[in-house]
């Protein structure tokens, strides 16, 4: 599955009222994220995305999705199994003087999929680590 939202961040927007988009997903495992803006962002838009009142992308909670004109994207593994099943993208623009729209792609599959495919690569893995090359 796939989920794509649309975050439109108003010229001027602060840290302390950021523009919020709340994105309902369903339950999985979010194994890519990918957030792009068009080159005008030139990385004064900030957006991180949350779930609650926790930042979850990027990971470390001091950092922020930066615009270039160029996507941000990324394998990752974040289980979502409990409700809300929403994730929150938030974003700010101080130093901007028009609204930059920011697209936010989420590839979630079932919990179930995803540990399957591991084992099946990581059994692969072992057979290939034992055959011979001749």
């Amino acid at each position: 599955m796939v989920f794509e939202y649309t975050l439109t961040v108003a010229a001027g927007k602060t840290e302390r009222d950021p523009a919020t988009l709340d994105m309902p997903i369903a339950a999985g495992v979010i194994h890519r994220i990918e957030v792009d803006g068009h080159p005008g962002c030139n990385g004064m838009v900030y957006v991180g995305i949350y779930r609650a009142i926790h930042q979850v992308f990027p990971t470390n909670p001091d950092g922020q999705f930066r615009p270039r004109g160029y996507p941000k994207a990324g394998t990752v593994h974040e289980v979502i199994d409990q409700p809300p099943f929403v994730l929150t993208a938030k974003g700010w623009s101080p130093d901007c003087s028009y609204p930059h729209d920011i697209t936010i792609s989420l590839w979630i599959l079932p919990k179930e999929r995803l540990e399957a495919e591991r084992g099946l690569i990581a059994g692969l893995k072992r057979m290939l680590k034992h055959m011979r090359m001749d």
